[in-house]
């Protein structure tokens, strides 16, 4: 038996979109041939071959992610597949770990992604730093709340209310209008919906006569959402940030997105921080260039120099989870980075589902 994982060759494409047509059999509905026509390219396809046989793949998309407004350059994993017949024998695993290598050595400090089981990725790192809000309207809320006015989407637009939505959160992708142009193609491919007022946008699937919106931003949100019941849907489900509250409305909790941090000098450095040095230790059991001790100091509250020491000076221990926890601004007071007062940052993390 022969293990190879690699980067696949161009004439292998058409055999990548065929395993993620039977992996993801939802897709077929014309997103897969528009994420593969528009999205991705054999270079961001990294595969694992046995016996010369593709057996599983992963889509690593970079992209800037703005952390406490310090952007950040990131891998997001998409489409990790493995075929049914030579699945559990460990081959995701494996081609993640290769990911890590790949793209630490691209100049990615982290990989973003989002699990089909949060359980499962956090084996090889990666730690939950999005929780999303759902809620739900039905035809009895029609008149509760005021109907938006809708305007013909407008890339242009919607990339503008995005900038201004997202400012007060972290984690999030930076876009320009040709995102919103291909998210709008997509959009049409997959016979889903798009709306916008003046000032807030959606973009829906559909189940049945519910609208699913799987991405909205602005202000008045659930204005947008009321327009939507009077389209003719039944019900409405929508995500909101953790801090985003609609008065008298159930929601249920969301684990969403996952960050796992690939290179912690990188990763951390510009991020807030208490102003002085602090020396930790980190423990990554998957990338041996982030474990051992390191030295951080912080000026301007901004961590300004992270270096990897060898003295044996006392201080607090880290899983790499706990770092990005600490780190974004999202770990509990328990633990070790964070009620050390090291890293500075408050922030709710948010991140959407189209990349």
């Amino acid at each position: 038996m022969s293990i190879e994982i690699r980067s696949i060759l161009p004439l292998e494409y058409e055999e990548a979109k065929r395993m993620w047509d039977v992996c993801f059999p939802g897709d077929e509905n014309g997103f897969s041939n528009h994420y593969f026509s528009k999205r991705t390219n054999p270079e961001n396809v990294l595969a694992l071959f046995e016996d010369g046989v593709m057996k599983a793949s992963l889509h690593i998309l970079r992209q800037t992610a703005c952390f406490f407004d310090t952007p950040k350059e990131i891998g997001f994993v998409a489409g990790v597949a493995t075929l049914p017949l030579y699945r559990r024998k460990g081959f995701a695993n494996m081609l993640l770990r290769e990911a890590f290598r790949v793209m630490r050595r691209t100049g990615l400090c982290a990989a973003m992604l989002q699990p089909f089981s949060h359980d499962f990725y956090r084996k090889t790192g990666f730690e939950t730093f999005v929780t999303r809000k759902i809620y739900a309207l039905d035809k009895s809320d029609r008149h509760k709340y005021k109907k938006a006015y809708l305007q013909e989407p407008s890339a242009q637009r919607m990339l503008d209310i995005y900038e201004k939505f997202m400012q007060r959160f972290s984690g999030y992708r930076k876009r320009d209008i040709k995102d919103f142009e291909l998210l709008l193609d997509e959009i049409a491919c997959t016979r889903g919906l798009a709306v916008q007022s003046g000032e807030a946008y959606a973009f829906c699937e559909t189940d049945g006569n519910t609208a699913v919106v799987t991405e909205t931003a602005g202000e008045n949100l659930t204005s947008l959402m009321a327009a939507l019941l009077f389209m003719g849907f039944d019900a409405v489900k929508f995500p909101l940030p953790e801090n985003l509250i609609i008065p008298d409305l159930d929601f249920a909790p969301e684990p969403f997105n996952m960050l796992r941090i690939l290179d912690a000098e990188g990763f951390l450095q510009g991020l807030p921080a208490e102003n002085g040095e602090f020396v930790f230790s980190i423990i990554d059991g998957e990338i041996e260039e982030n474990c051992g001790r390191f030295r951080l100091t912080a000026a301007g509250n901004t961590v300004q120099k992270i270096e990897k020491i060898s003295a044996k000076i006392k201080g607090d221990t880290a899983e790499i989870s706990e770092l990005m926890l600490a780190a974004c601004g999202i770990a509990k007071p328990s633990q070790h980075l964070y009620s050390g007062h090291v890293f500075s940052g408050k922030a709710v993390n948010y991140a959407f589902e189209r990349y």
